[in-house]
């Protein structure tokens, strides 16, 4: 059962980081994207995730200034430092918004947790908002709109919401599962359900997770989970064991210095990487802690991506080390440091987190068809073309070249006696070399008109050397290719013969009155 979750949102927090002008039309930027503005800049039609081409030309006089995400989480550490006194173990998914698991005293007494925090940390400065809700989507969203949502309630709630609610919780940077993904996948997904006239989460829902993640792979799947209510992050696993031992380093005496610690922490960071990486497995989330000699502590989780480097963990260790040391935001250094944890909260195995080479969805991404569909309207139909398997006997006619249009779902054709199975031939020749085939007595041995040997198959002469034959299978006679309707029957009749040799095996095809080494398997 999924508990309820509280929480904590702070419209614009990247402005009010950067403390930003309220009364001029300011923006901050990043990538080319407008990151946050100020209540001016959203009068004139900008927000968040727009491009800035396109937010010039809505308001010409607009000043931009550069967006630096670890300056924005640097300064919400205080938030979460001062929710962390009420919430156990609080999830920071982006600067700005907090969510929690609430206890079941706190579920008894939702209202007036909320009106307590509110004003705790009004008084140290920040006017929050707070929403209380089951599942994590319903609880972000009702912090936005400041409402306590019963459980009862929650499915109406969310049906009721627009597809692009969902642009609300998924930015670019969210991990969840060790999926990071941009917003323009979010874009052209609800961009797609929009043209078939699915227009809020509820319709969205009635199409099945199934459905979702046929078309949008990972996206569609986690979609699914927001929009039906669940907790993509449920705080009360946090309570169980690492799951990887910890890594500790301990100063003596106790280190004061970013110098004396950003070494010992990046080799902490090396060793786990490491360890994960023997055994198999890629971390999707990990905590650091940091003790200081008085008695303080510093702890932070991030939930990461599957492909995200050590260099980049180092990073954002490197600025939780500034705060202890140097402090930030208006607090003071914690003192000196006497102990440095890492441990790997949760892991999954690399083979389950390895991207295929199209990217997570079975369907290739919209950008390579829109390519490869551009490319064909320049070289004509036939100028792009995928190998697609097909039946067939001898290694040429297994794959079929389709045009990028007629391409179909890659079904494994129903096997027939003699068609080549298995592992491919090590060596299938571009000009099949020319053969015989010797009996005991002999004699070359060509096959009848039933396409029959007429004796058992001693000796193959191929290239200079005369091969002994432990055993033979078929001969299987072919005329043209008719399990391809429509193809032009060019290759005329055939014969194929697999042969094993002492070392070898060999597949021979009869045609035009010869005998064709056509391809080799190797050696056993």
């Amino acid at each position: 059962m999924n508990d309820r979750l509280l929480a904590l949102y702070i419209p614009e927090w990247p402005a009010q980081a950067a403390k930003l002008p309220l009364d001029e039309a300011v923006a901050l930027c990043s990538g080319g994207r407008v990151q946050a503005v100020t209540a001016p800049a959203r009068a004139a039609g900008i927000r968040p995730q727009m491009r800035l081409k396109q937010a010039r030309i809505l308001c010409p006089s607009l000043k931009e200034k550069p967006y630096s995400l670890a300056d924005a989480e640097l300064a919400f550490q205080p938030v979460i430092e001062a929710a962390a006194q009420q919430l156990y173990s609080p999830k920071c998914w982006f600067p700005g918004l907090v969510t929690a698991a609430l206890s079941r005293s706190q579920r008894r007494a939702e209202s007036a947790l909320a009106a307590e925090l509110t004003e705790e940390l009004a008084q140290v400065g920040f006017a929050v908002q707070i929403g209380i809700a089951r599942g994590t989507l319903a609880a972000c969203l009702a912090a936005r709109e400041q409402l306590l949502i019963a459980d009862s309630q929650v499915m109406p709630f969310l049906s009721a919401e627009p597809l692009s609610s969902l642009g609300f919780f998924l930015r670019p940077g969210v991990k969840i599962s060790g999926f990071d993904f941009s917003d323009q996948y979010l874009i052209k997904m609800t961009d797609s359900l929009t043209h078939l006239g699915i227009t809020s989460l509820g319709q969205m829902c009635a199409l099945g997770r199934p459905a979702l993640i046929r078309r949008f792979g990972t996206l569609g799947a986690i979609s699914y989970d927001l929009a039906s209510g669940e907790n993509l992050e449920d705080a009360a696993r946090v309570k169980t064991a690492p799951a990887s031992p910890g890594l500790y380093q301990f100063f003596t005496p106790p280190a004061s210095s970013l110098t004396q610690l950003l070494l010992p922490a990046r080799a902490l960071v090396v060793e786990m990487y490491a360890r994960l990486r023997a055994s198999g497995q890629v971390c999707t989330q990990v905590q650091f802690i940091c003790r200081c000699e008085n008695g303080k502590m510093l702890s932070r989780s991030w939930n990461l991506g599957v492909d995200l480097s050590s260099k980049d963990l180092v990073e954002r260790i490197k600025h939780q080390l500034e705060t202890v040391t140097v402090g930030g935001s208006g607090n003071e250094a914690l003192g000196a440091v006497s102990q440095i944890e890492l441990h790997p909260l949760r892991v999954v195995d690399a083979r389950q987190a390895m991207t295929p080479l199209w990217g997570r969805n079975s369907d290739p991404p919209q950008e390579l068809d829109e390519a490869a569909r551009s490319a064909s309207s320049l070289l004509g139909k036939r100028g792009v073309r995928v190998p697609h398997l097909t039946s067939g006997y001898d290694p040429r006619s297994v794959v079929e070249l389709k045009t990028w249009q007629e391409r179909g779902s890659q079904k494994r054709p129903r096997p027939r006696v003699g068609a080549l199975s298995g592992v491919a031939p090590e060596i299938v020749f571009m000009h099949p070399k020319p053969a015989g085939i010797i009996d005991s007595r002999g004699r070359r041995i060509l096959p009848g008109r039933d396409g029959q040997l007429k004796a058992p198959v001693k000796w193959v002469q191929v290239a200079g050397r005369k091969i002994a034959v432990k055993k033979t299978e078929g001969p299987w006679p072919i005329n043209g290719q008719w399990w391809r309707p429509g193809v032009p029957n060019h290759l005329g009749p055939r014969i194929f013969l697999r042969v094993y040799g002492e070392e070898e095996t060999l597949l021979l095809v009869y045609r035009k009155s010869t005998w064709w080494l056509d391809a080799w398997e190797g050696q056993k």
